[in-house]
């Protein structure tokens, strides 16, 4: 498999997960969080989305907390929450 195969492999594995975790959040939410009103009905798909990103980077790399922390640091700085982001770093091994 050359690099190109081995990317495309894998932003697949990590796609599919984040697919299956935001579908299921998003039943649960449909079927349990709106009706409890714990999620507004016209917020059940973006906090599917946002909990479906989460659990699938968390699900892809097995619950480990680095690269956790190490994705949390990139999305923070990605934003322009350079503060945030240096409070994560103390956490990230160099």
């Amino acid at each position: 498999m050359n690099s190109q195969q081995q990317f495309d492999a894998t932003l697949e594995a990590l796609i599919s997960k984040i697919r299956a975790s935001a579908e299921r959040q998003f039943k649960y939410n449909e079927d349990t969080n709106v009706p409890a009103g714990r999620v507004a009905a016209e917020d059940s798909a973006m906090h599917a989305v946002k909990q479906g990103i989460a659990s699938g980077i968390n699900n892809f790399f097995e619950w480990c907390c680095e690269p956790a922390i190490e994705t949390a640091h990139a999305i923070l700085e990605d934003c322009n929450c350079h503060t945030e982001a240096r409070a994560l770093e103390k956490f990230i091994s160099k």
